[in-house]
């Protein structure tokens, strides 16, 4: 009795196919698993990325800020969170100056989610909450703000996304082509 009534009495020619479909398919796999590894190590999609997350989570961030004590404590948070990444970064540039390294090599921590607005804007919108009663949000303005200095690397890593999708997308009709044309 056959394993695979499609394949005849005795299930060899589907037997035959099964090892070169799964072959085929971890093929497929290991060569998108390599494409997705090449473009998590380019340079603008990971800058991209990264912009993307601190988007995301200071449009959150400015959400619950919307409910007093709730999205103060996030706000707030966030500032700690940044004087903190600061304080790390001078600290580390420092000891690279005593090491004889290049301080320019040392980044800044991932924990700041506005790097490109300074402690004292972050302190001062902050002040707001006091004057609005907590009913402000105000770390929409750091979060809009940093969304103004991320958007040129959103903008280029979504052009670089597309166009490596775009060129993969190539790649897959040139292999339909190529499969069409041996099977006539």
């Amino acid at each position: 009795m056959s394993r695979h009534p499609e394949a005849g009495p005795h299930g060899l020619e589907q037997e035959m196919q099964e090892p070169k479909t799964k072959d085929a398919a971890l093929a497929r796999i290991e060569s998108l698993k390599g494409q997705i590894q090449t473009a998590l190590e380019d340079p603008v999609l990971k800058e991209g990325s990264e912009a993307a997350f601190r988007t995301v989570a200071n449009t959150l961030i400015s959400i619950a800020d919307l409910f007093p004590g709730i999205g103060d404590a996030a706000s707030w948070g966030a500032d700690v969170a940044k004087v903190y990444s600061r304080i790390k970064y001078k600290k580390e540039q420092a000891e690279a100056v005593v090491a004889g390294k290049d301080p320019k090599k040392i980044r800044m921590s991932k924990l700041d989610l506005t790097p490109d607005v300074s402690v004292e804007v972050a302190v001062l919108t902050e002040l707001l909450e006091f004057v609005s009663i907590g009913f402000l949000p105000t770390h929409a303005i750091e979060g809009g703000i940093q969304l103004y200095a991320d958007w040129p690397k959103l903008k280029k890593a979504a052009l670089k996304l597309r166009e490596m999708m775009q060129e993969r997308s190539e790649i897959i009709d040139a292999e339909f082509e190529a499969i069409h044309t041996f099977e006539d």
